[in-house]
């Protein structure tokens, strides 16, 4: 059944023919995206894409996410594969019977034939997906380019630094070579951590009975990814068996809910950044270039070659693509997309490349009947690397992270530089990763923060998102008796800056003391630090500080280096918070000067651009300085994602509001002016356990990836207008609702029903 929004409801006789028709009604709705995911995860992008997709298709066969899920699959165990299998089932037999079903995109892109799908291509989706969740190499890759060019001294200047405020001691192990802890506890300055542009964030939260003006469990979560490009990453569905009523959101080519809710269960995720990857310095052998060392051991590097095809004006020709690597992994230094500038050889290493477990895990969601079966099947999930919050029926809440994490001997590789020290010594056990159950507050929550304990024993990671969103859900919700359903969703729209409480105040008092900035100041003083489409106080803000962020490291980098350090935001973002905050002297001298400058100074001069940009944009009055029309948000089609035709084919144009310090997530860009949103809430969904009808939420676009189909965008004004819609699980809303209605018959070919 599918309602309005073309939201489908799937109902089967067993859990078997159930995940079967997920994958058939998910390749209806999501076959493009399902296609561009295979290909973008083995290596065949540049096949349809041409040379453009070369450099995607060298990482990806180079990182051997594919190679490693065609390994894993023999390891997998019965339920695990069978999960997968079926899901395989019902893609294939839409991409069997569906041909002329096919939407026009995967002709226009070169997609055709469709080739059937495999439980390899599905498993290698989640490595995929881990290997963005677990992004600590990048860290350590930029950690690597500030050595090379600026020294020992300087990169122990700038690396991250972490903050959980419920924590009251530090980690036991923070994972930094030297041993020194820099974790930072919470003063009331807000100091931040980081590491790496986020390329997944999120926020999510429980609320116990007690807390709940319902008198049941309610779970939130909203995942922030860039949804930009219509329908968006997830796709709304209801999954029900015997057993099973479900309601979540999916992702294509991924089988079951990533967040959803069962008669028994609800579970949300955010991002943990578990650091299971670290980089290596390789010791060359002087007498044979061919070998490397372990230790005085004079081993042979592994070679191999892979060919990618590369589209292009004469048809499409081969690229060869020769990969070295040693006992840890491949020589990532051999290839020039990973942006390694120095001479060393750099290898990469992968706990799941290494390990790897004959569960899945996520294909115990659905069955799960309590919190203690869910978080057992939590501890089963090595390939992703998520913060679930959880909670089940009988008012039971929790928080697990997922993912496999190496423990490391001495520290760990952090997000300093290559190492030439092989240092796992085994993994962290799952019942002991970050976690908690039933808090005495009667609530918890996470928003890619670091979640770990006090005198947390191992070494998790090195960096994590700042807490200003983590903070904002203390103050509110830590705030209150009781939270109702309605507050929870209105949570989620929640524009407050708590950055900008602190820091704002003292961008003002800087800027006064300057006349051509003093107005600036002015409207910072009247600002309620809520990040509003119509605030005047957010626009300032915000492009004063993405100014001076900018200034405060010019002049010390070279441009690659500088362009490579801002893209990576949470690795300075939070020792330059603290630096203002705290009034540090060393961060802000500008060396192309013959004074010195301070912070007040470099404030100013970012004020003044920011004056002159806004002036340029807007006009003089200052009332047209609003933040919505200062960072727009701009929702558009996969045929046209800029110029003439981009709003007729795409969502259109919209105010922002939010941005990347509020809960109501608009991470915008930065490289032009008016800024353009990307990461946003790609979801917002409630689930109330006293509310056995429907779930609150909402999805960006809507379900069906097809240029010009209703359902495309079905969902867009509820979610730009911040409403929810109801997603039923109740059988006869759903039957009522129902505006078609699809009968599935099952196929010898396919197996018993």
């Amino acid at each position: 059944y599918r309602d309005q929004y073309g939201i489908p409801y799937v109902f089967a006789h067993s859990y078997a023919d159930l995940i079967r028709g997920q994958g058939f009604v998910a390749s209806q709705d999501r076959i493009l995206q399902a296609e561009l995911y295979r290909r973008l995860v083995s290596g065949r992008m540049a096949e349809v894409l041409g040379p453009a997709a070369l450099n995607s298709d060298i990482r990806a066969r180079v990182s051997g996410y594919y190679r490693a899920a065609q390994r894993h699959v023999p390891l997998l165990s019965d339920e695990s594969r069978s999960f997968l299998q079926w899901y395989v089932d019902g893609v294939n037999a839409f991409i069997s019977t569906g041909e002329d079903d096919y939407p026009l995109e995967l002709k226009l892109m070169g997609l055709l034939p469709l080739q059937p799908w495999t439980v390899t291509d599905a498993l290698s989706i989640y490595y995929f997906g881990g290997s963005i969740h677990g992004t600590n190499i990048r860290g350590e890759l930029l950690s690597q380019a500030i050595r090379d060019e600026l020294g020992e001294d300087v990169l122990a200047m700038l690396r991250p630094v972490n903050i959980n405020p419920d924590r009251s001691v530090p980690p036991l192990k923070n994972g930094w070579h030297s041993g020194v802890d820099v974790a930072m506890n919470y003063s009331g300055l807000a100091p931040y951590v980081d590491g790496v542009a986020p390329l997944f964030g999120s926020n999510n939260w429980a609320i116990a009975p007690g807390k709940s003006t319902s008198g049941k469990a309610i779970l939130t979560s909203d995942p922030h990814l860039d949804s930009r490009q219509l329908p968006g990453f997830m796709h709304p569905i209801g999954l029900f068996a015997p057993g099973i009523n479900a309601v979540g959101i999916s992702m294509a080519g991924m089988p079951g809910l990533i967040i959803g809710r069962t008669d028994h269960v609800a579970f949300g995720a955010t991002n943990a950044y578990g650091d299971s990857q670290d980089t290596y310095i390789e010791q060359i052998d002087s007498a044979n270039e061919g070998h490397y060392l372990e230790g005085e051991k004079s081993l042979p590097f592994a070679m191999r070659t892979e060919i990618i095809r590369v589209k292009d004006d004469q048809g499409v020709r081969d690229h060869a693509l020769r990969i070295r690597s040693t006992s840890r992994g491949p020589v990532i230094s051999d290839h020039q997309v990973f942006g390694i500038r120095s001479d060393a050889v750099v290898s990469a290493r992968w706990a799941t490349a290494e390990q790897q477990n004959p569960n899945i895990g996520v294909d115990r969601f659905l069955t799960s009947q309590s919190a203690d079966e869910l978080e057992r099947a939590i501890f089963d999930i090595d390939l992703v690397f998520f913060n679930y919050v959880f909670a089940d029926k009988d008012g039971n809440i929790g928080q697990r992270a997922s993912g496999l994490i190496p423990t490391r001997v001495a520290g760990g590789a952090a997000t300093l530089p290559a190492s030439p020290l092989d240092n796992w010594s085994g993994f962290i056990p799952k019942p002991e990763m970050p976690g908690a159950r039933n808090p005495q507050r009667q609530w918890l929550g996470t928003a890619n923060h670091d979640t770990r304990g006090d005198a947390y024993p191992y070494y998790y990671a090195s960096q994590f998102a700042p807490h200003y969103r983590y903070s904002r859900m203390i103050d509110v919700l830590g705030g209150a008796d009781k939270v109702s359903p309605m507050e929870s969703w209105e949570l989620t729209l929640d524009t407050y800056n708590t950055l900008a409480e602190k820091l704002a105040p003292r961008f003002a008092q800087w800027l006064a003391e300057d006349a051509e900035t003093a107005e600036l100041a002015q409207l910072l003083e009247r600002w309620n630090y809520r990040d509003d489409s119509d605030s005047i106080g957010a626009t300032v803000f915000h492009v004063v500080y993405e100014l001076m962020a900018g200034m405060v490291f010019v002049d010390d980098m070279s441009p690659e280096l500088h362009g490579q350090f801002m893209a990576s935001r949470y690795f300075w973002q939070q020792r330059l918070d603290n630096a203002l905050l705290t009034g540090s002297p060393d961060w802000f001298d500008n060396t192309d000067t013959s004074k010195r400058e301070f912070a007040a100074d470099i404030v100013r001069e970012a004020g003044r651009k920011a004056r002159a940009l806004l002036i340029e944009k807007f006009g003089a009055n200052t009332q047209t300085w609003r933040w919505g029309d200062a960072n727009r948000m701009v929702f558009v089609s996969p045929l046209r994602k800029k110029g003439l035709g981009r709003d007729l084919l795409g969502g259109g144009e919209y105010e922002g509001r939010g941005s990347h310090e509020t809960l109501n997530r608009s991470g915008y860009k930065t490289q032009s002016f008016p800024y353009q949103t990307a990461y946003i809430a790609s979801a917002r969904m409630v689930f109330d356990f006293a509310d056995d009808e429907k779930v609150m939420a909402v999805v960006p676009a809507g379900n069906v990836a097809r240029q010009g189909h209703p359902w495309m965008t079905s969902q867009l004004q509820a979610y730009v207008e911040g409403r929810w819609i109801p997603w039923w699980r109740n059988t006869e809303k759903i039957v009522e609702h129902a505006q078609h209605t699809l009968q599935l018959v099952p196929s010898p070919s396919i197996g018993k029903p």
